[in-house]
């Protein structure tokens, strides 16, 4: 038999499904993944028009499950996370574990927050990296154009990087300035590790880790 309470809880249903928001879809700084960067090589000529806009969240950090560790920050960094060397290209890397699971990062919140207070460098200087080139070595300017953090266009908390010359402005003076010293103390833990390498101090861990 029909039943007019339950028709009407029915309608009630339906018309609060029709009230709740449809799902959108993620944002391209939600997007970003750190871990697949797109570098591009930053040129005033170029790249004059460009700005910067603020992160406010780590979501582009959440599939990374290690985070490169330099010497500046390891007093802070052994505090907050397990430490541990990692070969990388043609050296051995220092960094902090951040997940046993490749694709996830136990630090980043739903809510895109970092759940220690130290963030490493190289997270926090993302989207940016200052690297040699292999001319020379000759350190170039980098910027992963697929963060979603850089824009041509006037957006909201957004800062500029170069003037109409085409010359740096503060901003671009800070970030490039945080870099090298990033970069300096990169090298020297990369010496350092090298070292340790070479000593025969370092044991690769077994398939038992879990």
């Amino acid at each position: 038999r029909n039943n007019p309470g339950h028709r009407a809880s029915a309608r009630a249903r339906t018309a609060a499904m029709s009230m709740s928001p449809a799902p959108t879809s993620p944002t391209p700084r939600e997007q970003a993944d750190m871990t697949r960067p797109d570098y591009v090589r930053l040129g005033a000529a170029t790249h004059r028009g460009l700005r910067l806009c603020p992160a406010t969240n780590y979501y582009f950090a959440s599939r990374a499950n290690v985070a490169d560790i330099v010497a500046a920050e390891l007093s802070q960094a052994a505090l907050n996370y397990p430490l541990a060397f990692l070969p990388q290209e043609e050296e051995v890397g220092l960094v902090g574990l951040l997940s046993l699971e490749e694709g996830r990062n136990l630090f980043v919140a739903a809510s895109g927050a970092w759940l220690t207070d130290c963030v490493p460098a190289s997270v926090s200087t993302y989207p940016f990296r200052y690297r040699a080139d292999g001319k020379g070595g000759r350190p170039v300017l980098l910027a992963d154009m697929g963060s979603g953090l850089l824009t041509l266009e006037q957006e909201p908390g957004s800062e500029a990087l170069f003037d109409a010359q085409g010359r740096p402005l503060d901003k671009m003076r800070v970030i490039v300035g945080a870099l090298k010293s990033y970069e300096k103390s990169r090298r020297l833990t990369r010496k350092v590790c090298g070292q340790i390498r070479q000593a025969g101090l370092l044991v690769p861990w077994g398939d038992g880790v879990e």
